[in-house]
């Protein structure tokens, strides 16, 4: 097993590659920038940037990879009833978080920043305010709405390197984005990939879960938070219904999926489920996933987490 660390996306890459040729981290850093310099909103010459500041009705041509990354999050949007918005970032950025927080988080100081008052995020059909033409590579924003992946770029991102590395010759590949990680394929000791879950609210392991082939996302208002210096407090989960960041009793909730752009999608719903009338533990049981929810006082499963546990919570 080889294993690698860097910084990327805003968080840390953790890539861990079992056999194949011995380039497969160089390939996947270069990869997982590829897609960072295609859909990071920090970088102005980014798809994601170039689509949102091109003038409503204009088609932008983009890569087949942001075609992809519009067309997960559409699916994400609707699946969850609205739950996960990828049209959220003038909200986003009224709240607080219209620059990176990488070197702010990294000072390990308070976060300071404007906390303004958005107002509440649409709850239509988004398929038609960002209109994807696979056929011409284009996606157009039909209005003033900006289009925002959030975390699910980095879930897309692990899917999309770690199928590229077994492709290359891999045994078997993990691919951590911050959190949101895809293992696939023999881990180091020949069975499946154990995952550490950390509780959210002390760092310590609440359980360890197996993944032959599958994906795990956690969502959490503890990391990326931020105060204006008069006591206020916000964070980057944004309850669509206000606009505002989520005022939930949840702390952090995970989810196993196949994927992990559907782990990061069910993960954003779950985190949200307190504060939405929506059943969202019901959703990710029918989607054939597993969740865990923890509160400020309780941890939550959904009835399949067990099935992925191989060392319960302590």
């Amino acid at each position: 097993m080889r294993e690698s660390t860097f910084p990327a996306m805003g968080s840390t890459a953790h890539v861990l590659v079992v056999g194949g040729p011995h380039d497969l981290l160089g390939r996947a850093a270069a990869r997982i920038e590829e897609l960072e310099s295609r859909w990071s909103r920090f970088r102005p010459d980014s798809d994601v940037s170039r689509l949102n500041a091109a003038p409503p009705g204009q088609a932008v041509e983009v890569a087949a990879d942001t075609l992809l990354l519009v067309t997960r999050a559409l699916e994400g949007h609707a699946v969850t009833g609205g739950a996960f918005d990828p049209s959220m970032l003038t909200q986003l950025v009224d709240t607080g978080y219209g620059e990176s927080l990488v070197d702010d988080l990294a000072s390990g100081g308070p976060v300071v920043r404007s906390i303004g008052d958005p107002g509440p995020a649409r709850h239509g059909d988004l398929s038609h305010e960002f209109v994807v033409d696979a056929d011409a590579g284009t996606v157009t924003r039909a209005s003033a709405l900006q289009f925002d992946p959030g975390g699910l770029g980095k879930g897309l991102a692990a899917d999309l390197v770690a199928d590229d590395l077994m492709s290359a010759g891999a045994d078997g590949v993990l691919v951590n984005l911050g959190g949101d990680l895809r293992a696939t394929g023999t881990g180091p000791d020949g069975g499946s990939w154990h995952i550490e879950v950390e509780d959210p609210r002390d760092g310590s392991t609440l359980a360890v879960v197996s993944l032959d082939d599958g994906a795990l996302a956690t969502s959490s208002r503890l990391r990326r938070r931020w105060t204006d210096g008069d006591g206020n407090e916000a964070h980057h989960l944004l309850d669509p219904s206000t606009g505002r960041a989520a005022a939930t009793a949840t702390t952090g909730a995970t989810v196993v999926a196949r994927y992990g752009w559907q782990a990061e999608v069910l993960a954003k719903a779950a985190f949200l489920d307190d504060v939405r009338p929506d059943d969202v533990f019901t959703l990710v049981e029918q989607l054939g996933a597993a969740a865990l929810v923890v509160t400020e006082g309780m941890v939550l499963p959904t009835a399949r987490w067990a099935d992925f546990v191989v060392t319960p919570p302590a």
